[in-house]
């Protein structure tokens, strides 16, 4: 059962990595996945609870702390160049981006960088996510990784796109802090008449926030929006990774064994109301394979949530990430999960200055485990 309570662990060694290169002659990985929750003590070195993890390779994730607020993940037998990272901050007020990926050996370096709501770098604890895939198929995922925050139109990296339609993704820049990504022949109306789900975090070295602020489609594909901001929650260009999906197979390489993983996502859009079902064509709770449960999201206070995954069973190796939804600015940190009533994930949200305050915002949890037919 998932504890919301920290949980003290052995302290993992941290490694070090160089920036990253050239790419590699030739990448034959695919399918790859790994997820962790770092959790930061108030004193000594991160943590990385073994149930709170997961490798595709069957590796023990490793994490090791470079600085304040630097941290370096280490994802074992993972090494590639490409894919898509994601980042969300645990408990606190802090925020986290995402600074760099790469391979070491036969390793996947990912490095975060948490910073404090006045912009300095800051300890904090976090949840990290990597997947890659390669190949198309009919079902609706892709991810892209935004990396030229001044450029007006441009097609990112191949290494760092992925589209399972087989075309290729696009960003545009309207204004500062503005941009568009384009997903072609993505549709958002696919399986179970679903608008799917995103996820985004801040890339580089500075104190960025960047949050989705709507998707759609057109006859070509979808679109989604998003914007950049400064800590005092001011338009500012930025770089960024972004996924998108309509189910929580990640990594699966088969399309149909993506619908036998537990997991969910939802948007919440309600951010003053008491309690509410969770609108059906922004929410997927798979915990048959065969039915969609609802999603319950009940708000606890100013900028604090909790959502229910009904249905979905406490799952080992489980992990959650979250994405403030509008244009306002804020950004929304995970609480933390655990298995009573179904699946429950506590989500705090917070203003430009780090003080709570409500918010819509887009959650995702995913586990290890597969359906039982």
């Amino acid at each position: 059962m998932k504890k919301m309570m920290i949980i003290c662990l052995a302290a993992m060694a941290a490694l070090f990595a160089p920036l990253p290169g050239a790419a590699l002659a030739e990448d034959l990985h695919a399918g790859l996945k790994a997820w962790v929750w770092v959790y930061q003590p108030p004193v000594g070195p991160p943590q990385t609870p073994p149930e709170y993890q997961f490798n595709s390779k069957g590796a023990l994730n490793r994490v090791g702390r470079l600085g304040v607020g630097q941290y370096q993940v280490v994802f074992p037998k993972l090494a590639n160049w490409g894919g898509q990272a994601q980042v969300s901050a645990y408990g606190g007020a802090h925020y986290c981006n995402i600074l760099n990926w790469e391979p070491s050996g036969e390793d996947l370096i990912v490095r975060v960088n948490c910073y404090a709501p006045t912009s300095a770098l800051a300890d904090g604890s976090f949840t990290a996510f990597f997947y890659k895939e390669q190949g198309t198929s009919t079902y609706n995922r892709a991810f892209v990784w935004a990396d030229r925050e001044s450029t007006d139109s441009y097609v990112p990296d191949e290494r760092y796109q992925w589209n399972t339609r087989g075309a290729t993704n696009s960003v545009r820049r309207s204004r500062t802090g503005k941009y568009e990504v384009f997903l072609p022949a993505i549709a958002i109306s696919g399986f179970r008449e679903n608008a799917g789900t995103v996820q985004v975090s801040a890339y580089g070295n500075s104190p960025a926030r960047a949050q989705i602020d709507y998707w759609g489609r057109t006859p070509n594909g979808s679109y989604v929006r998003v914007s950049t901001y400064d800590f005092k929650g001011e338009p500012r260009d930025s770089k960024f990774t972004l996924n998108f999906s309509d189910d929580v197979g990640y990594g699966i390489r088969i399309p149909e064994d993506r619908l036998n993983m537990y997991g969910a996502y939802v948007l919440a859009d309600q951010p003053l109301a008491a309690e509410y079902r969770a609108f059906d064509f922004y929410h997927f709770n798979n915990f048959t394979g065969e039915s969609v449960a609802e999603s319950l999201i009940t708000r606890l206070g100013l900028g604090s949530y909790r959502v229910r995954f009904d249905g979905l069973k406490s799952a080992n190796k489980s992990t959650a990430l979250v994405s403030a939804y509008g244009r306002r600015g804020e950004y929304c940190t995970i609480g933390g999960w655990n298995g009573i009533g179904g699946t429950n994930v506590n989500v705090n949200c917070f203003n430009a200055g780090g003080e709570p305050a409500d918010s819509r915002f887009i959650l995702t949890y995913l586990t290890d485990e597969t359906v039982l037919w």
